[in-house]
C-alpha cells in the first residue's frame, strides 16, 4: 500500500510515469498516482466498465490547501469505486448507461415471479389482472426500468380512471406502485450490497400520481327471494351456480376459500370443511374449520362429479390443472346478470355478506356468526393465546343456518 513517505520520495522524470497501489484483487479498481516533469503528482483512478480499461485524475496529492492527502485520496477513491460497481463511470456519475439496466419487461416478470411466491393466490390474481390488462400491452416492455416516468404512468392510469372505472385505476396504481417498489428494494437490499445495480429506480414513479376516489364499504345482500332465484336459476353458468350453492351451504366462506377448495379438505367422516391456513385472511389462529352439514356434503357431492384429477373442485376450464380464475367467477356472474337486467346488480363477494345478514335472521347469534366466517375478535388474547376450536359452537350456528336455508331455497 501506498505511505506518505513514499509517494513524497518519488521524483520527477522526462516523461510522466505511473505507480500502481497493488492491494485488491484483479479486475478491480486501483489507486494510482501520476508524477508528471514538472514535479506536480495526481492521483487517478483506474476502473474497468463495459469490458474497457480507464483512467480518471481526480486530486493533487501536497499538503496545501484544496489539494488531496493520502487519506483524502483514499476516501475519495472508496467513492469513485463506489460509482463503478454500480456501472456508473466517475467521470460522469449522474450519467448511468441504460445498456446494462433492467428492462421493463424483465421489471414485471421477476416482481410477478416474486409476488406468486409470497402472497396469497387471490391477492397474486388480482394484482396479475390489473397488470396484464392495463400495463403489459400498453408500454414498450423492452425500454429500461428506469426510464419509466410518472407521465408513462398517469398514460396508462388515468385513461382506465376516466372512464368510470375508479376501484380498477385504483389497483392499477397500486399494482404498477408494488412492482416499482420491488425494483428499488431489490436493488438496495443488503444482500446487493457493492453490486451493480439491476434496475437504478431512484424514485417510484407513481407516487406523483393523484387519485380521488373513496371506496365504502358495500352494503348489497341477496334477500331470500333473489337466493331462491339464483339456486334454481336454469340459465346460469352450471360451474357458478354449483359455486353459489356450495359457498352459500358453508355459511359464506370468502371467496377463495372456495372456489380453490380440494376435495381432500372435505373430511365426510367428521364432517369437516378445513380450509389450510395458506388460503386464509386471518393466519394466526391456523387452519380454519368449518363444519358441513347434510345439506353441505350434498352440495359437495354435486361439485365432486366435475372436480378434476387433482381433486379440484372448481378447475380451470382452460387448464384443469389449476383452480378457476376470480375473474372467470366474476365473468360468470356478469354473463347471467346481463342476461337479467331485472335483478339489481351485486358481486361475489356480496355473497358472504348475504349469509352473514340471513344468519341474523336465522336467529344464529353474532358470536357463532363471527365464528363461522372467521370473524375473530382481533384483541392479543384472542389471537394468540385462545386456541380452543369452537367446533361445538360451529356446528349449533351451522345447523340454526342450514335450517333457515332449506326454507329460503325450499
Amino acid at each position: 500500500m501506498f505511505t506518505d513517505k513514499q509517494l513524497k520520495g518519488l521524483k520527477p522524470k522526462d516523461k510522466k510515469y505511473t505507480v500502481t497501489e497493488t492491494t485488491g484483487e484483479r479486475g478491480e479498481s486501483r489507486l494510482q498516482l501520476n508524477i508528471y516533469p514538472t514535479g506536480i503528482k495526481k492521483f487517478q483512478i483506474q476502473y474497468y466498465l463495459n469490458k474497457q480499461r480507464k483512467r480518471y485524475e481526480f486530486g493533487k496529492f501536497s499538503s496545501h490547501p484544496g489539494d488531496l492527502s493520502l487519506r483524502d485520496a483514499r476516501i475519495a477513491f472508496a467513492e469513485l469505486s463506489a460509482y463503478v460497481k454500480n456501472g456508473r463511470d466517475p467521470k460522469n456519475p449522474d450519467k448511468v448507461d441504460r445498456r446494462n439496466l433492467g428492462s421493463l419487461g424483465t421489471l414485471y416478470l421477476d416482481f410477478m415471479k416474486w409476488y406468486k411466491s409470497n402472497r396469497k393466490l387471490a391477492s397474486y390474481e388480482t394484482v396479475a389482472s390489473y397488470l396484464s390488462t392495463s400495463f403489459e400491452n400498453e408500454v414498450d416492455l423492452n425500454m429500461a426500468a428506469a426510464d419509466f416516468t410518472p407521465d408513462m404512468c398517469r398514460s396508462i392510469i388515468y385513461p382506465v380512471y376516466n372512464r368510470g372505472s375508479k376501484d380498477a385505476a385504483l389497483g392499477l396504481k397500486s399494482a404498477l406502485s408494488m412492482m416499482f417498489k420491488y425494483g428499488i428494494d431489490y436493488d438496495n437490499g443488503p444482500e446487493r450490497f457493492g453490486k451493480p445495480k439491476v434496475f437504478d429506480i431512484t424514485a417510484n414513479p407513481t407516487r406523483e400520481i393523484t387519485l380521488k376516489h373513496q371506496k365504502t364499504a358495500g352494503k348489497r345482500f341477496l334477500t331470500p327471494e333473489e337466493v331462491r332465484t339464483i339456486w334454481h336459476a336454469k340459465d346460469m353458468h352450471p360451474r357458478f351456480n354449483r359455486y353459489f350453492r356450495l359457498n352459500m351451504a358453508l355459511a359464506g366462506q370468502r371467496i377463495i376459500e372456495v372456489a380453490h377448495a380440494f376435495d381432500h379438505e372435505f373430511d365426510l367422516k367428521e364432517r369437516l370443511f378445513e380450509i389450510p391456513v395458506e388460503r386464509i385472511k386471518v393466519t394466526p389462529r391456523g387452519n380454519h374449520v368449518v363444519p358441513l352439514s347434510d345439506f353441505a356434503i350434498e352440495q359437495f357431492n354435486e361439485c365432486m362429479k366435475f372436480r378434476s384429477k387433482e381433486g379440484r373442485l372448481f378447475p380451470s376450464a382452460r387448464n384443469p390443472k389449476e383452480s378457476i380464475t376470480l375473474r372467470s367467477l366474476r365473468n360468470g356472474l356478469i354473463s347471467w346478470l346481463a342476461n337479467n337486467p331485472d335483478f339489481e346488480w351485486f358481486i361475489n363477494q356480496d355473497i358472504r355478506r348475504t349469509c352473514k345478514t340471513l344468519m341474523s335472521k336465522a336467529g344464529v347469534n353474532i358470536e357463532h356468526r363471527d365464528m363461522l366466517q372467521q370473524h375473530y375478535k382481533k384483541d392479543v388474547a384472542t389471537i394468540s393465546y385462545d386456541r380452543y376450536d369452537y367446533l361445538t359452537e360451529k356446528r349449533q350456528a351451522m345447523e340454526q343456518w342450514t335450517n333457515y336455508l332449506k326454507q329460503i331455497v325450499g
